[in-house]
């Protein structure tokens, strides 16, 4: 098992990951020496950084692609930490990340997804801290098996959004054209690839302040959520 780190940005680097990267590179060198290749793709096309990154995992012998966004902060044991319970029947892995639910920067969310009855993606909203099946996960930090990029190019192939696009979809009766995070779990769920969270990795999000878990967890009692 080896691991390639795909970093994409469009040329703001923040400080915290580049500190929260070198303490996994630090960690890896220490305990593991599983991380192999760093592969890095800039520009303003989030699409386009996302498709080209996996076209050269692809052509590298990893096993895995650990994507990782340059707004995101992590504690050195985080890849290990999605190492330890991915498997290839656990063939996607994420981290719980987190966002803003609205324009409020006190109430972030995981972006973590499930179905509702009608087949529309929700936030998650209840967890404990093991791994779980989800619909649909953001790519801010996600272990993702080679055997997954594989297939999707096989039933997806053939032209430059192979692996990351904007399918349209039918979402709360309305079409709608779907992120490429979403893209990429609608095309995996077409192929009955299983999507997993392990809600016990929390890392932050760096926006105009940093969201993570403690926010979510403080506006949720609040509400009677918990």
């Amino acid at each position: 098992m080896t691991v390639a780190i795909g970093h994409i940005h469009n040329g703001d680097v923040k400080a915290a990951f580049m500190r929260s990267l070198y303490g996994t590179l630090q960690w890896d060198f220490s305990h593991q020496l599983l991380i192999r290749d760093l592969i890095s793709m800039e520009s303003a096309d989030i699409i386009k950084n996302r498709n080209t990154v996996v076209a050269a995992f692809l052509k590298t012998n990893n096993s895995w692609l650990w994507f990782v966004d340059s707004d995101m902060t992590f504690a050195p044991d985080t890849l290990q930490r999605l190492i330890d319970v991915a498997s290839v029947s656990r063939p996607i892995m994420a981290a719980m990340a987190f966002s803003q639910v609205d324009d409020t920067a006190n109430y972030p969310v995981p972006v973590w997804y499930a179905l509702d009855g009608e087949g529309n993606y929700r936030y998650v909203r209840g967890f404990g801290d093991e791994p779980m099946r989800l619909a649909a996960v953001g790519m801010a930090c996600c272990l993702i098996h080679r055997s997954v990029f594989e297939r999707l190019a096989d039933a997806y192939g053939g032209d430059d959004f192979t692996w990351y696009g904007r399918d349209q979809v039918i979402l709360d009766g309305k079409r709608q054209r779907l992120g490429e995070d979403f893209t990429f779990c609608y095309r995996c769920a077409r192929l009955e690839i299983p999507i997993w969270g392990h809600a016990g990795v929390r890392i932050g999000h760096l926006k105009t302040v940093e969201l993570g878990y403690d926010q979510f967890a403080a506006k949720e009692k609040s509400l009677g959520n918990y």
